[in-house]
Formats: structure tokens, sequence, C-alpha cells
């Protein structure tokens, strides 16, 4: 008989990790690895660390982005071209 032992496969747990416990991992796994400089990081990963800067509009902002500068409630006709 040979002297090399046969693999076995080992049993293990089926754990499950929730979403929220994933998360807490992958960020300390990533500040521990950024440690040693950039890496690359998942973007769900990095967008629950809040690394993505908020760029939405303010109300005020996405209201006055349909208009061209132009007031919605002026009649066309009316000024001195409207004259002649």
């Amino acid at each position: 008989m040979s002297d090399i032992p046969k693999i076995r496969p080992v049993e293990t747990a089926n754990a499950h990790l929730s979403e929220s416990d994933y998360f807490k991992l992958a960020t300390e796994g990533v500040n521990r690895a950024g440690e040693e400089g950039p890496l690359h990081v998942d973007p769900d990963v990095a967008d629950d660390m809040g690394a993505f800067r908020e760029t939405a509009l303010s109300d005020q902002d996405a209201l006055d982005s349909h208009f061209d500068g132009l007031d919605p409630t002026a009649d066309e006709d009316s000024g001195e071209d409207a004259a002649s």
C-alpha cells in the first residue's frame, strides 16, 4: 500500500450570512487590505461603506431644471415685438 493518505472531504456546517453581516465582514476586510494601499472594491460594498458622493439635485434645482430661463407664465404675444 501507498504511504499517501486518502483525501476525504471535510464536512462543514452550512452557515448563512445575512446581507448586513456580509457587508460588515466585507467592510472590515476592505479596511484591513486598504492599509497597504489603494485597491479595487466591489461597488455594492463600496456603496454600503458610503464611498459614493451623493449627487442628487435638491428640490429647487430639480424644479429650476424644467425652465430655460424664460418665465413660463409670460404671454408670448406680450411685449414690444407684438405691436409691429
